[in-house]
């Protein structure tokens, strides 16, 4: 007897799920066969996965669909893990941080050498009373003036680093006034005021706000035991700059008016550079100084500030800490 014998079927090349050549659609993604499925697992999940790679379902790009799937939860981990890695390394969003500019004089500014030098300037105080989300860039420098500040390239310098939202405070007069210095001197009633309005615009230019403060007093009595005003029409010509141009205002001049003349004449000494000689090394023979700032004064004089601060209607107010 003959037995009779089978004729296999050309088989597909090991790894191509496309017809052999010669039978259908020459290659087209619309000619991709779909293999029988898997057989399900044995402890009756269900699920379906390929036993090699070569079977089982497969995707518009000819991948195994358990392949795709692997690959799509591969990619989530990734972002995860991207993700926390940017927080970890700081590359998370941040907060924005809102810059104060103080632009003015002497009683304003840094001073040197705090460990030996007893002067400080307000501005060099007011981020004690300020929170974390500001920073204070102090700008101002001794002996100048609104009109030497702007000659000097120094409010260029200030402009080219505002950005919007930030905050500028702007002190002068003391220096205005040297009316024997035509290289600070101002006419209160014009260049004075003609440069303030310049601070302001240029300013707001660049997205800024500006706050104006009047100069603080001098400790000057008179001879009738009475603090006496120095600044003649400065302090005025700044409010009405103020109010012209709807500029906020801290009224710096009747604060420390207050200041001093409350703490009396003699008290008042303490909020200034008084200093006995051979108190301080940098001063041996001692010094009496009735317009800069000591330690006590500057920190008053910036609680002040601090406190105008926290009154007028901006953004910074809610960042103020005066009670510190």
């Amino acid at each position: 007897m003959q037995l009779a014998t089978r004729r296999r079927a050309p088989s597909a090349r090991r790894g191509s799920h496309l017809p052999p050549s010669g039978r259908g659609g020459g290659g087209s993604l619309d000619a991709v066969r779909r293999l029988p499925r898997a057989p399900d697992r044995a402890d009756g999940s269900g699920v379906a996965e390929p036993t090699s790679p070569g079977t089982g379902e497969v995707d518009g790009l000819g991948r195994p669909e358990g392949a795709r799937r692997r690959g799509r939860a591969t990619a989530f981990r990734s972002l995860a893990v991207l993700a926390l890695a940017a927080t970890l390394l700081g590359l998370a969003p941040v907060q924005e941080r809102t810059t104060v500019f103080l632009v003015g004089d002497s009683t304003m500014a840094d001073k040197p050498d705090p460990d030996h030098n007893p002067e400080r300037g307000w501005g060099q105080l007011l981020p004690r009373f300020l929170d974390g989300a500001v920073t204070v860039r102090n700008a101002a420098v001794n002996g100048r003036s609104s009109k030497s500040f702007i000659d000097e390239g120094r409010w260029s310098a200030v402009l080219g680093q505002i950005h919007p939202g930030d905050v500028v405070l702007v002190q002068f007069g003391h220096n205005d006034e040297k009316v024997h210095d035509p290289t600070r001197y101002t006419d209160a009633e014009t260049g004075y005021r003609r440069n303030l309005a310049r601070y302001v615009a240029e300013a707001r230019a660049k997205g800024a706000a500006v706050v104006l403060l009047t100069p603080i007093v001098r400790r000057q009595w008179n001879a009738a035991h009475a603090l006496e005003d120095t600044h003649g029409a400065y302090p005025a010509a700044m409010r009405r700059v103020a109010t012209e141009m709807r500029v906020p205002l801290i009224d710096l001049q009747r604060a420390t008016e207050t200041l001093v003349a409350r703490a009396g004449e003699e008290g008042s000494k303490a909020l200034y550079v008084w200093a006995a000689p051979g108190e301080y090394a940098m001063y041996p023979a001692g010094r009496r100084d009735d317009t800069h700032l000591s330690l006590r004064g500057a920190t008053e004089v910036a609680r002040l500030a601090a406190e105008g601060l926290r009154r007028l209607d901006l953004p910074l107010a809610r960042h103020v800490r005066p009670d510190r």
